[in-house]
């Protein structure tokens, strides 16, 4: 049991910040006298991550990003799962122009909170001012898919639209050699999204190559490149791409995630499952990820298994007709017919056709 004199610590560090954080909404005189209550919190208790985070939100609300940033930091450091913390980090950074660290700490921030609409929002922003205008327009989108009413959201999703389709009329009829093709990555980068939205894969592999090549750390010119090569059925090349994004962030989620898919394209479904089992180590709620992992397992006869990440899959998306129809003939698999009839009956109800074909496994 802790002794007197802990519980007394916690108690008078916890009214230190409460008494900082009214300081924080008067005068400037009580604003200084807030900032040193946030600060005798901290030396009184020095892994108290609110104080750190109030002291964060203190000198943003004073315009000191820096400072700001340092404190947030300090919060994540001993909490890294603070979404807040990581959510106003992101706007730190996005205050001081340092967008890709910004786009980090937003990636963070929805990594604990899913359906946070103002992160997706930001995330947008902050892929705009790097004129990565798909990424962008995907996040406002998102923004929009958990708060429809976001103003702002529909704005500069329309803005992002208009310059990516300036990107597209402007460079897309261009021979390769043309003096006035973009010179910088994200240029190409932008470039090739476009070739991709016409459905030219290997010109945009090739805009996605030059922006790799500008900047070797551009991640998701890495991922988009994997993601042609995709479309072209180049899963090996795939493969190579995706891995080039992991090597630069190692918690890509979507990389991760779309590695494992290539590999199961190839047969190699041992390193699909490694790759899916990743993905669901960094965010635990990624549907496709359990429902792939659970069909990679399948194919490599570890049917249980398989199961349990049906399962999985179906607990956070309980009405996708696909996964209980997999599920289903896992069952079927295994003999168990009562619990496949179960899904059978689930499918009913959620896909007729998926039923149909599940019924005729279970009495073929």
């Amino acid at each position: 049991m802790p002794n007197q004199q802990d519980v007394y610590r916690k108690i008078n560090v916890a009214v230190l910040v409460m008494i900082a954080i009214f300081l924080s909404f008067c005068t400037e005189n009580t604003k200084q006298d807030s900032y040193a209550s946030y600060m005798e919190a901290i030396r009184l208790n020095p892994d108290y991550d609110t104080a750190h985070f109030e002291l964060g939100h203190a000198y943003f609300n004073d315009d000191n990003y820096s400072l700001a940033a340092e404190s947030y930091r300090q919060a994540i450091r001993l909490n890294p799962d603070y979404a807040e913390a990581h959510y106003e980090l992101g706007l730190s950074y996005n205050h001081l122009g340092q967008y890709s660290n910004g786009i980090s700490s937003f990636w963070q921030t929805i990594r604990i909170e899913p359906e946070n609409a103002s992160a997706y929002f930001h995330l947008g922003l902050a892929y705009n001012a790097l004129e990565q205008y798909t990424d962008a327009i995907e996040s406002f989108e998102k923004s929009l898919e958990y708060d429809p009413d976001m103003v702002n959201a529909r704005y500069h999703l329309g803005q992002a639209q208009k310059e990516l389709e300036k990107y597209t009329k402007e460079y897309t009829l261009r021979s390769p050699d043309d003096p006035q093709n973009p010179s910088d990555a994200n240029a190409y980068y932008n470039l090739g999204i476009a070739y991709a939205s016409l459905e030219q894969y290997r010109d945009a592999i090739d805009a996605y190559q030059k922006a790799v090549e500008l900047n070797p750390n551009f991640k998701m010119a890495f991922y988009r490149q994997g993601w042609a090569y995709g479309k072209l059925g180049q899963f090996g090349d795939a493969v190579k791409s995706y891995s080039e994004a992991i090597r630069i962030d190692p918690e890509y989620e979507e990389a991760h995630y779309n590695l494992g898919y290539a590999y199961g394209q190839q047969g190699n479904f041992t390193q699909a499952i490694e790759s899916y089992r990743r993905t669901i180590e960094i965010n635990e709620r990624h549907h496709e990820a359990h429902h792939n992992l659970g069909w990679s397992l399948a194919h490599i006869e570890h049917y249980h298994d398989a199961i349990q990440s049906f399962k999985n899959a179906i607990e956070i998306r309980p009405d996708d007709a696909q996964t209980h129809y997999n599920l289903g003939w896992t069952y079927v698999v295994l003999e168990d017919r009562s619990s496949a009839l179960e899904e059978y009956k689930i499918l009913k109800e959620l896909n007729q056709d998926l039923a149909d074909r599940l019924f005729g496994w279970i009495y073929n």
